[in-house]
């Protein structure tokens, strides 16, 4: 599943780049309660909060929607309908379905921690 991943998210940007660039600084592993993994990255002055896990529960972290493009912009609710509907489908016709979702976490805040 993972080399699944890595193969889809290499047309927006190398992952071997991408993992260079934000290491991981801590991590809260998949919690079945929750249905959901958070790790954070080191950015050069920030941090980064990227969450994978169950649709249903991390489209509700989420106000923004990436595009084909890479381009990102405000989801509508019209987006996250099609979201769920999309990740409905697919689970109904048996493939596994995962969100991801990031966030900037500003680095004077959180450099002390």
């Amino acid at each position: 599943m993972i080399a699944g991943i890595l193969r889809f998210c290499e047309h927006l940007h190398s992952t071997k780049l991408f993992r260079a660039a934000y290491p991981k600084v801590a991590e809260c592993p998949f919690s079945s309660l929750h249905k959901f993994q958070l790790s954070i990255h080191k950015d050069t002055n920030n941090y980064i909060a990227i969450v994978k896990g169950a649709p249903e529960v991390v489209l509700d972290f989420c106000n923004r929607i990436m595009m084909s493009d890479g381009d990102s912009r405000e989801m509508t609710l019209d987006d996250l309908e099609a979201c769920r509907k999309a990740c409905t489908d697919l689970g109904y016709l048996g493939e596994r379905v995962l969100a991801y979702c990031d966030y900037d976490l500003p680095g004077d805040y959180f450099s002390n921690c």
